[in-house]
């Protein structure tokens, strides 16, 4: 960073307004920024709330894409969607148009869209030759921007801003060569962040393409040919069922995403029962199955502790752990338990319990009963690096991932402030 860049933010940190600047509602800017109420350069509608019963499936004449919040949370996934026939011009918009969700997940700014958009979205409306539509989108999605919208929302279950409290944001009225300036800028950091968002995901199927011939034996290593054994997982695992008699107060729980993680960082609260003295007492590297099913475990979740020496877990879960880790590999397992290849094998012992959490009845026997072919140690250690390579290239693009999103949020907190300035 720039060193008169640098003692502008201090002089700023420390309450002094430099040379240049000026102090206003929208904090220390430049003394040639204007600033504004959104009301006097934007107008707003809302879209049009139709009833499933009167949505399509399928497309058609005169039917437009039907843009919900389901519509964010599937934006990257083969959601369903739906189609609306007919609908009037007010509520249309174009990949040209900015929207803006105004309840629920209040804040959330979608463009490049074509359709219909539903009552909880906000169609922004200005004049596109004063104000560049790409400078407006980044501007919404700033730290500013967010805090003022979540104020005015309310802190209730359902944020909800209304057009009142939306007019009385404050608007950077900068020339618009300038907004195309400072938008062109960010878009690129969008740009870069969406490449790495893809690569990613061809990451993660290309690995998940590898499980798929590597764990099953439908391709093998080169010279390592032999036949894989046919073995029940109480031939190679045995149940750990280890009281916690020692007072350990690292309850676990395990996420389909974090693994085996302590219940206050996963839902920033103990779920668990005071007494933790029945509870389980797992071991580092042993292993614990979560009968209940989640997003991409539809049998259930099998992870290995990995990210603590020891911890408690629910005796609803199946601990177990290798019966002679010198014969099998525990890193082999985990990618293979991961991998989903046991689901169709739980299918056929898994019955539905009557909680309405989704606990599959699943007995500690049938458990340990279930078939699964093996390769030698050898083999085993040798699909497990290449396994484990897969990962960890998948952990450096996303660690890749998160410091563009770290540069881009501080690259808008200068521009969007006039703390750095494009040249025009």
């Amino acid at each position: 960073m720039r060193e008169d860049v640098k003692e502008i933010i201090k002089l700023i940190k420390m309450g002094i307004i430099p040379c240049g600047y000026k102090k206003t509602k929208c904090g220390v800017l430049p003394v040639d920024w204007p600033i504004v109420d959104f009301g006097k350069i934007f107008k707003i509608n809302q879209g049009l709330q139709i009833p499933i019963s009167e949505r399509f499936l399928e497309k058609g004449k005169n039917r437009y894409y039907y843009i919900t919040n389901q519509f964010i949370k599937n934006l990257n996934t083969e959601g369903e969607k739906y189609y609306i026939e007919a609908p009037s011009q007010s509520v249309i918009c174009c990949e040209d148009d900015v929207l803006m969700t105004r309840t629920g997940n209040t804040g959330m700014v979608v463009t490049n869209v074509n359709g219909v958009f539903h009552n909880n979205f906000f169609k922004i409306s200005f004049d596109r030759s004063k104000y560049d539509k790409n400078f407006i989108v980044h501007y919404l999605m700033s730290s500013y921007c967010q805090n003022i919208i979540m104020k005015f929302a309310g802190t209730s279950t359902i944020p909800d801003l209304n057009h009142g409290d939306f007019y009385k944001i404050k608007f950077v009225n900068i020339q618009r060569a300038e907004q195309q300036k400072i938008a062109k800028i960010l878009s690129s950091w969008d740009k870069a962040i969406e490449l790495k968002e893809q690569l990613i995901e061809e990451k993660k199927k290309q690995k998940k393409g590898l499980m798929q011939k590597l764990l099953t034996s439908e391709v093998r290593l080169l010279g390592f040919d032999e036949k894989w054994e046919k073995v029940l997982l109480k031939d190679i695992f045995k149940r750990v069922t280890r009281k916690n008699t020692i007072g350990n107060t690292n309850v676990l729980t395990i996420s389909a995403q974090k693994g085996l993680i302590n219940q206050k960082d996963f839902f920033k609260k103990s779920v668990a029962s005071s007494i933790l003295d029945n509870y389980y007492l797992l071991r580092k590297g042993e292993f614990a199955y979560n009968k209940s099913y989640s997003n991409g475990y539809p049998k259930g979740a099998i992870k290995r502790l990995n990210h603590y020496d020891s911890g408690v877990v629910t005796t609803l879960y199946i601990c177990f752990k290798l019966i002679d880790s010198s014969e099998n590999n525990a890193e082999y397992f985990e990618h293979y338990f991961e991998s989903g290849l046991l689901n169709q094998a739980i299918t056929k012992i898994a019955h539905e319990g009557g909680r309405a959490h989704g606990l599959l009845n699943v007995s500690s026997e049938d458990f340990f009963n279930l078939p699964i072919q093996i390769p030698s140690y050898k083999t085993q250690v040798k699909i497990a690096e290449i396994l484990t390579c897969a990962d960890r290239e998948r952990q450096l693009l996303e660690q890749e991932l998160e410091a563009l999103k770290i540069q881009k949020k501080g690259l808008m907190q200068l521009l969007l402030t006039g703390i750095v300035r494009v040249m025009c």
